[in-house]
């Protein structure tokens, strides 16, 4: 009776009345009560490999849902979900980074990396958090260098200065001209 319908295209649900998801955790059933009939749903590979991806990333599985959205990079390269699904992990996993003897390059190495897929992904906010959390660790790392060479600079500077005008002094014979 459905198929002879005009705009009926076969799995389709008019009318979904219920919706159950069986033991295998796989299997959805959909009752649709305008043509009285149950439709059966199976994830495809890639949607199996999204949810693999979905749940390491939040049992915080970082390696594995890494895998798992480069596999679905491989399946489809433009995917901005997977792009930014790999940005987050790096950025959780980045976050969660112990920091020790105050060495933070694994740090700096995930945040770069989080910010690098999320530009992929086409995710300007969270490409502004980790390019953020990036540079901070990077001038964290190197202000204090910054720091000596400007008093280096500024000590030899003023050193430079005062010998020049105390040699003049000295030729002068104290005298100003």
């Amino acid at each position: 009776l459905r198929g002879d319908q005009v705009g009926y295209t076969e799995g389709t649900n008019l009318n979904p009345v219920a919706i159950e998801l069986l033991t295998d955790d796989e299997t959805i059933l959909i009752l649709d009560s305008s043509g009285a009939q149950i439709t059966t749903y199976k994830p495809t590979e890639y949607g199996l490999i999204l949810r693999e991806a979905v749940n390491s990333h939040e049992e915080r599985r970082y390696d594995d849902a890494v895998e798992a959205w480069n596999k679905i990079l491989g399946m489809s390269s433009n995917s901005a979900l997977a792009y930014k699904g790999v940005g987050r992990v790096y950025y959780l996993w980045a976050a969660e980074t112990e920091v020790v003897d105050n060495d933070t390059t694994e740090q700096r190495e995930k945040f770069l990396e989080s910010a690098d897929y999320f530009m992929k992904g086409y995710s300007q906010e969270d490409y502004g958090k980790a390019f953020y959390k990036y540079r901070d660790l990077v001038l964290e790392k190197a202000m204090p260098y910054i720091m000596w060479a400007i008093i280096i600079i500024t000590v030899v500077t003023l050193v430079t200065g005062w010998t020049k005008k105390f040699k003049k002094f000295v030729e002068t014979g104290g005298r100003q001209q």
